[in-house]
């Protein structure tokens, strides 16, 4: 794996050692979707909810209601292992399996940065469901099917947790990102989503031996180039796994749009809509302690689009950032084309306002 321009890793074959097996196109998904021969199972169930821990601290701790941390705890006191994304030595984020409760903590709250996968892990997941463990493995879809393929199939005892997502940011950038406005500093923690001002408008909050920086999304550099997609993977700007039938048990999302159905359960601390698929699921869903309503899916794709629509590219500033990046300054590169408030852009969006307040 190599990393390229933009920061991400992609798969080299050296054809030098290459065997000529053609294993790694077999098991492809992408190549087995496009062939029609990967089968989609377990979507039986396709209900949703809107749902919330009744732990308001590990709700906080969490991006939305904390739904992801009730499933660790549940699988995790039944013996089993929990395997989700938490930060590595250097603040990037990786995959880790945690067995005890009191590190949950660890895998909770969203990282907008590609996580690696060490094959190590996989290595790992397939030991314990041999063993007759249960394992919980929550990660975007494309990383699911990764699993799955891997293991050759799927495993009663293995509880699969999929997210609603925009796309994946490069690894590369947030480096950047932490090497240029973290210089000199020891990081003690990092939140990508704070609710300190709520969780309908929570803030990236770093804190370092030096200082504490809380900034609102809009604000923050590293979230505006997610949000513009100029450090998003192209990949995801055709991603073939936006459906509303997934290889999850369950998915994951924020309730956004959708609380307006339910606004009894919003108090502004977070809450997340569920979507069970399959029986597992629901049984792994219902065995939690767990405030929830049922909502219609059609609610939920609504406040949540991205989960079957693709994003639309900007590939105007994309490459002008990462040629800056890589090649002039790193702090320029974020300054001129990640900044929510530059000319450009305020004039946009004051543009597409009169425009749409004109035509209501």
């Amino acid at each position: 794996m190599k990393e390229d321009r933009e920061g991400f890793l992609q798969p080299r074959i050296d054809t030098k050692t290459c065997i000529g097996c053609h294993k790694c196109e077999k098991i492809c998904p992408v190549i087995l979707r496009n062939k029609g021969e990967w089968s989609l199972q377990g979507n039986e169930i396709q209900r949703g909810y809107a749902a919330k821990n009744t732990d308001l601290e590990e709700r906080l701790r969490s991006s939305s209601g904390g739904i992801s941390a009730l499933l660790a705890h549940s699988v995790i006191q039944q013996g089993g292992v929990a395997v989700g994304v938490g930060f590595d030595e250097k603040w990037m984020p990786s995959y880790i399996i945690i067995d005890k409760e009191e590190y949950i903590y660890k895998i909770q709250g969203s990282k907008y940065a590609q996580a690696q996968i060490d094959i190590s892990i996989f290595d790992k997941i397939k030991t314990y469901l041999k063993q007759g463990k249960i394992v919980l493995f929550t990660g975007l879809a494309c990383q699911i099917e990764g699993l799955v393929s891997y293991l050759g199939g799927y495993y009663e005892n293995l509880i699969l947790v999929d997210l609603v997502c925009l796309g994946i940011s490069s690894p590369g950038v947030w480096r950047d990102y932490l090497d240029t406005f973290t210089s000199n500093q020891t990081i003690r923690h990092i939140n990508f989503k704070d609710k300190s001002l709520g969780w309908h408008r929570f803030s990236v909050r770093i804190e370092t031996n030096k200082k504490v920086q809380s900034l609102t999304g809009d604000k923050d550099f590293f979230m505006q180039s997610f949000f513009r997609t100029i450090s998003v993977r192209r990949s995801c700007f055709n991603c073939p796994r936006r459906t509303l039938e997934r290889v999850a048990d369950i998915t994951l999302a924020d309730c956004w749009g959708a609380y307006k159905k339910v606004p009894h359960m919003d108090d502004n601390k977070g809450l997340s809509a569920v979507i069970v698929h399959s029986r597992k699921g629901l049984a792994a869903f219902e065995a939690m302690h767990v405030e929830k309503e049922e909502l219609k899916l059609c609610d939920i794709v609504e406040g949540n689009p991205n989960m079957i629509r693709d994003i639309e590219p900007d590939y105007k500033h994309r490459g002008a950032f990462h040629i800056t990046r890589n090649h002039i300054s790193k702090r320029l590169a974020f300054i001129a084309y990640c900044n929510y408030n530059n000319f450009f852009h305020f004039i946009k969006n004051t543009i597409k306002s009169l425009c749409e307040h004109a035509f209501k």
